[in-house]
């Protein structure tokens, strides 16, 4: 049982992360062939006890990032099924909700501050009047001259 070696395991983990990294799902077999390979790993496969890094983890990882291009034919039928093979990927695909949520609370929250930064031309004309030097000749002259017309 080669998830008892633990080497080993690690170098198949990686080979597969590296294979499913390279698929292309525009080819018709893609999607039948990713079907077959998560219905091996959690109807054949026991998983790992104490471990989160085992090929379940991959497999389900791997389903919920390219859900979108997988949900059809035998998967679908994978997913109807239901098991362990639906928690996990509904599990990974609502961290993903998540991650993206917290992105876009980060992204508004930069927006408002930028927002504050960004004054009216009013503003900032207000902000140029009222750091005007008044013993700077001209600036002294302008800065008076502004002031008297807008009374």
């Amino acid at each position: 049982m080669y998830h008892q070696v633990k080497d080993l395991q690690d170098l198949s983990l990686q080979r597969l992360t590296q294979v499913l990294a390279r698929v292309d799902y525009r080819q018709a077999q893609a999607t039948s062939e990713s079907a077959a390979l998560i219905q091996h790993v959690y109807r054949d496969i026991l998983p790992l006890k104490f471990s989160k890094d085992g090929v379940r983890n991959l497999v389900s990882q791997f389903a919920a990032i390219k859900l979108d291009q997988l949900v059809h034919g035998e998967f679908e039928t994978l997913l109807e099924e239901g098991g362990d093979f639906v928690l996990d990927v509904n599990r990974k695909g609502s961290q993903h909700l998540r991650s993206f949520r917290s992105h876009i609370l980060l992204a508004e929250k930069h927006m408002h501050e930028l927002e504050n930064e960004v004054q009216t031309p009013k503003e900032a004309a207000q902000k140029r009047e009222d750091v005007l030097d008044p013993s700077d000749g001209w600036g002294a002259f302008h800065t008076t001259a502004r002031k008297k017309n807008h009374r």
